[in-house]
């Protein structure tokens, strides 16, 4: 081979491997940009997302109320799906609502959606968000049954356990009379911070004459009640004006014999109001919890 070929082909394949380890340089180059990109996701996927949370605060009314019930029901499911959840009572919906407003996190309550708009001027409810309904709670007004009892108006004088101020039925039972103009004319004070079941007992008893409940019939102390022969439920025969006046509350008319058709209570079709119950927490909830949660719930429905 001539000098002069030698010498081009040394040169042809210095060129090819210049091009060649610039190539390489370029992709090598490429690669630690990518490979630190995708550091830096990850490292703030970390920092800025928390993980999951393995124990969730569940805020309940008072020991033996009807959402406490539920509390305990919905904690056995979500104990079988690996999430810990840690239900702490209190004193009602009011005090429930105004924990998480003040940043409660990893913590859902049970509360009526009227609670929130009751609320809204004294309290930021700005960060709280509903995950849904969870259930529908009866209301009932219970008295015993000598008396003459057909209307809210007819409990003026009568001693009315109305249910603590800052829970559901407390809300409820005072909006109740305030629109009947009554308030003031009902001995209203009697046992006002005791649980359900003592209400009921006491009513059952006779040392009060009447009391207002939230709890499905199924509830201990509801169906104590509709078992006993002295005691009554009233028909709220001007439901759809209590509803025109406040939305939070809805309307159900209830069969005659549908509790118990053998000694068929009630006697007669009847009217009640319910309450709609949410799940609500703030906006920072962690997002795939939820699910967890909402099947949970869905297993209670199935079973109630």
């Amino acid at each position: 081979m001539s000098q002069k070929l030698k010498r081009l082909r040394d040169d042809a394949l210095t060129t090819v491997n210049s091009h060649t380890k610039e190539q390489h340089g370029g992709l090598l180059k490429k690669a630690v940009i990518i490979a630190f990109i995708v550091l830096v996701a990850v490292i703030s996927l970390i920092v800025l997302i928390p993980p999951a949370p393995k124990e969730i605060t569940l805020l309940t009314g008072t020991a033996g109320s009807s959402d406490h019930e539920l509390g305990v029901s919905l904690a056995g499911y979500l104990e079988e799906d690996g999430l810990h959840f840690i239900l702490k009572t209190t004193s009602g919906a009011r005090q429930k609502l105004q924990m998480l407003a003040s940043g409660a996190e990893n913590t859902v309550a049970f509360l009526p959606v009227s609670m929130e708009k009751t609320l809204a001027d004294s309290t930021d409810t700005s960060r709280l968000v509903s995950l849904g309904s969870v259930s529908y709670q009866p209301l009932w007004l219970f008295y015993r049954n000598e008396l003459q009892i057909q209307s809210i108006p007819d409990l003026r004088g009568y001693a009315v356990a109305l249910g603590n101020e800052d829970s559901v039925v407390g809300h409820v039972s005072r909006f109740l009379l305030d629109v009947n103009d009554i308030t003031g004319q009902v001995k209203s004070n009697t046992l006002k911070n005791a649980n359900p079941a003592v209400i009921a007992r006491a009513l059952q008893d006779g040392k009060i004459d009447a009391a207002f409940a939230v709890g499905q019939p199924s509830s201990g102390y509801i169906n104590a009640l509709l078992s006993d022969e002295n005691i009554t439920f009233l028909s709220f025969e001007r439901a759809d004006a209590y509803l025109a006046l406040n939305k939070a509350i809805s309307t159900h008319r209830v069969p005659e014999g549908v509790f118990d058709l053998a000694n068929n209570i009630p006697s007669r079709d009847m009217m009640l109001l319910g309450i709609t119950t949410n799940l609500v927490t703030l906006d920072s909830f962690y997002p795939t919890t939820v699910p967890v949660l909402l099947k949970a719930i869905s297993k209670i429905d199935v079973q109630s």
